[in-house]
């Protein structure tokens, strides 16, 4: 006869035992002789009711037993998740204090112009928080919902705290296998009190959160409260702890008959949990000592040790994300909105992938490596010990399927670890619907991918494991056991016709014991043990090890290929790299190599200062640079981020980097694109054929000059103009500007070197002057003409051929720099003195000529210029008239 599977320990209940078979075996009727066979009166059963025996019997035939126990599993498992979230609180402290952000609750305040004062203090905190945490970890999601002045708004962040929701769960687990070895019961009984304990977990878990509540006080008497509560993790913790605890119990039952035909799929579960473990272990260790050392080398604390602190927090997202990276799935960051909130917040919808593609070559180039390694592990543990009923069409399907589905199954899982999400609504007023949400989470495509890590693993398991696994110690794979309880006593295997041997009533705890699942055809109570492993022949052996160092070699050969060319590309032909050459020729004033990395969008005449000579004589150049980042901007091009530092003083510049095709057939060339050059604008004085900057003589007519100015492109330095020293009459005055290399600072780069006049200039100046008067002065009309400074206005009758003038005094000469850079401006320090003599007409003709004499000022007005050949030309102009009467 087949057992449905309820054989359990014997409960200490006599009545239990019965109750086991109630439904199972038909009543018997009392023997003759017997104390039953007796005559009993009629009415007696109406008259006395039920006991509480009766009640007990009749309650544990239907499969119902005391719930107290369970319920008491469920008061150490709410209980075990405050602890726990009470260690999380602490430890997130620890790490804000060695970040030096001080008190994270009192910062927050004070971001929103609250005092703590105006708050609970950080004791009431501390004693409600742990409430919400419970509430997160049974996937609740923190933030309030209220009404203010006709509006509501509501704010919603779902953070998973995975190590209280494991502590928890375990806890239901063991405490329902705990309850199960002392009580009992079967599997109606079993999952009615698990029922009863997720239902009391899950109403604590809701009233807590809601009594413990955090008021955050706006002002004005409002007052907002932040909470987990909610139906999310009410029916978290009702099917966690239910499902949880339900499993712990049915665990110590002995297997259903159709069990053999799947336990395939319940290893596969195990199988996947430990192959997400082992990733994640070794990635994380992995970046834990690459982490440390950069840290180390920068004098800086490893966040490593942060994350250590973090871990009750933040977990699950790191089992979730490097196994999910590991499967070549991505994180996906998605932000969605609707309305002013969505304007606000920068129009930022859309989604964003981080692949690990998108990392540093070697943190892809270990994941490639892991990803192998891991499924060659999971193979061989996989193929270690497994046994298919044969003959079975279900038993073979599931051996193939099970991994497959479990993996995807624990994709799903991995997914729910890894989300973590914030969502904003408000409505009301002059805003109606206004939402905006953000989430971070693995790429909806992880489960397939998940499914096919699932098969390949399956494949390797039969096809490569079988070869490899006689070489290995048995210790190594001995550890993973699968769950091959036997079938329940008496028990038929479906499709199989055999049966076991195990008596009814046998005590649970042998049932537990794992065994061999009997294979088709089997006697009652045998067991078909593995057939042992045939030896490999000599040649197949040689074969095997000969393809084994092959296949070793040939790893290590793609292996070493793929990290020199990555090396290769990262140190020579990397983006980064193309900035540092360009920074390192204005380092050392290398204006052609840094020309001919990124050329400035100008004309050739505007590039005449950008020479190895100049840029070479600058100083204050760039002392040192540092690359600090750099990213993708699109396709085919990267912002390649540098500090650089000039004077002491650092400034970030970003530089834009195309691909532009391929180096030595294989590596990517990279150019620079566009980029910033500083403009001198150089004040070129007329006549001038060269000026001087630097030192350097750079002739006038290569550059583009216009309108007295030429603008020439710079790299970061200091620059001195000047202009050469081409007439003893004058002195050449130097014009120094610092250019920077913050393209902020370039508002004002103008160079104005320019001549002064010397003694001997102002001497020539002065000799030429009196030259010119002496010259006016030999004309005896009252106007000498152009180019005189002096004349009278006198209009009365002179003789013909009587006027003479007389220099009194001459002029002292004043110079000034000509604002239009053409030479000095000329005017008198001092006016000269001058007279003018003639014979004046009598009012008659009999009259006699009377000699008469005006006295006039000589005043200054013209402009002195410089010529060619260094010789100094005056021009002077009659200036206003001014007689000395």
């Amino acid at each position: 006869m087949t057992v449905p599977g309820d054989g359990q320990t014997p409960p200490t209940d006599p009545h239990s035992q019965d109750s086991q078979h109630s439904g199972e075996q038909p009543p018997q009727a009392p023997q003759f002789g017997s104390p039953d066979s007796a005559p009993q009166p009629a009415a007696a059963p109406a008259a006395t009711g039920l006991t509480a025996a009766d009640l007990s019997k009749k309650l544990g035939a239907a499969g119902l037993i005391n719930p107290l126990p369970s319920l008491a599993v469920g008061g150490a498992t709410y209980a075990g998740g405050i602890v726990m979230a009470i260690v999380t609180i602490v430890l997130v402290a620890v790490a804000a204090m060695l970040t030096g952000i001080g008190n994270p609750v009192e910062a927050s305040l004070e971001s929103m112009d609250l005092g703590p004062e105006e708050a609970l203090s950080g004791v009431a905190m501390a004693l409600r928080f742990p409430f919400q945490l419970v509430a997160l970890a049974m996937l609740g999601g923190l933030g309030f919902s209220a009404t203010i002045e006709g509006a509501s708004a509501s704010l919603s962040v779902r953070l998973l705290p995975a190590m209280i929701t494991l502590v928890m769960v375990l806890l239901s687990f063991y405490g329902g296998r705990f309850v199960q070895r002392r009580q009992g019961g079967g599997q109606l009984g079993i999952w009615v009190s698990a029922v009863v304990a997720g239902f009391a977990v899950a109403l604590v878990t809701v009233l807590a959160a809601l009594i413990f509540a955090q008021p955050l006080p706006l002002g004005d008497g409002i007052t907002l409260r932040l909470h987990a509560a909610g139906f999310d993790s009410f029916f978290g913790a009702f099917f966690l702890i239910a499902i949880a605890h339900g499993l712990g119990r049915v665990s110590l039952r002995s297997r259903p008959a159709w069990w053999p035909l799947l336990t395939d799929l319940a290893a596969g579960f195990k199988l996947a949990t430990i192959h997400a473990l082992l990733v994640t272990v070794v990635a994380f260790l992995a970046i834990a000592v690459v982490t440390t050392i950069q840290a180390l080398v920068n004098g800086e604390m490893p966040p490593v040790i942060y994350v250590i602190l973090l871990l009750p927090l933040l977990g699950g997202y790191v089992l979730s994300y490097l196994t999910g990276l590991d499967m070549l799935s991505a994180l996906s960051a998605t932000s969605r909105g609707a309305g002013m909130l969505d304007f606000l917040a920068g129009g930022l919808s859309g989604s964003e992938y981080i692949s690990v593609f998108s990392m540093p070559w070697y943190a892809w180039l270990g994941a490639l490596v892991l990803i192998p390694v891991g499924l060659c592990i999971a193979s061989l543990l996989w193929q270690h010990q497994r046994q298919v009923v044969p003959g079975n069409v279900i038993a073979l399907a599931v051996s193939w399927a099970a991994l497959p589905i479990a993996y995807f199954i624990g994709a799903l899982a991995l997914m729910i670890l890894g989300v973590v999400s914030m969502q904003v609504a408000v409505s009301g007023g002059f805003l109606q619907n206004e939402r905006f949400g953000a989430s971070l989470g693995l790429a909806a495509w992880t489960p397939l991918l998940a499914g096919v890590a699932g098969v390949l693993v399956e494949l390797l398991s039969r096809f490569v494991a079988p070869l490899v696994a006689p070489y290995l110690p048995g210790r190594a794979l001995s550890w993973f056991r699968r769950p091959l309880a036997p079938a329940a006593a008496g028990a038929t295997v479906p499709g199989t016709g055999a049966t076991s041997a195990t008596a009814e009533g046998a005590p649970a705890a042998a049932e537990s014991v794992p065994a061999s699942v009997p294979m088709h055809g089997a006697a009652a109570g045998d067991v078909q043990q593995p057939p042992a492993p045939v030896p490999l022949s000599p040649a197949a052996r040689k074969l095997l090890i000969g393809g084994g160092i092959a296949v070793g070699a040939a790893l290590v050969l793609v292996t070493g290929l793929t990290i020199t060319f990555n090396v290769v590309s990262s140190t020579l032909y990397s983006p980064e790299k193309q900035v540092e050459q360009y920074l390192s020729a204005l380092q050392e004033g290398d204006a052609s190599t840094a020309v001919e990395i990124s050329a400035p969008n100008a004309p050739s005449a505007e590039q005449a200062l950008l020479t190895d000579a100049i840029a070479g004589a600058a100083g204050e150049r760039i002392s040192g640079f540092e690359i600090t980042g750099s990213e993708s901007d699109g396709d085919e091009g990267y912002l390649v981020t540098a500090r650089v530092t000039q004077d002491s003083v650092t400034t970030t510049r970003v530089f834009h980097v195309e691909r532009a095709g391929r180096a030595a057939l294989v590596f990517p060339d990279w150019q620079m694109g566009q980029t910033e050059y500083a403009f001198l604008s150089m004040e070129i004085p007329s006549g001038t054929t060269s000026i001087l900057v630097n030192g350097q003589e750079v002739a006038v007519d290569s550059l583009a000059v216009e309108d007295g100015f030429a603008v020439a492109a710079v790299l970061p330095g200091q620059y001195t103009v000047g202009l050469p020293a081409s007439s003893e009459f004058v002195d050449a005055e130097e014009s120094t500007v610092f250019v920077s290399a913050d393209p902020d600072e370039w508002y004002d780069l103008r160079a104005a070197p320019f001549y002064t006049l010397n003694d001997s200039g102002l001497t020539e100046v002065q000799s030429q002057v009196n030259a010119v008067i002496d010259e006016c002065a030999t004309s005896q009309d009252r106007l000498p003409g152009d180019g005189c400074p002096f004349g009278t206005r006198f209009t009365g009758p002179v003789v013909e051929g009587s006027g003479s003038w007389t220099v009194d005094s001459y002029p002292t000469v004043k110079l000034e720099k000509d604002y239009r850079g053409e030479g000095w401006t000329l005017s008198d320090g001092e006016q000269g003195k001058a007279t003018f003599s003639y014979q004046r007409e009598g009012w008659s003709e009999d009259d006699e000529p009377t000699d008469e004499t005006v006295a006039t000022n000589i005043q200054l007005i013209g402009t002195v210029t410089l010529a060619e050949d260094g010789t100094l030309t005056v021009e002077l102009e009659l200036s206003e008239l001014s007689d000395g009467w």
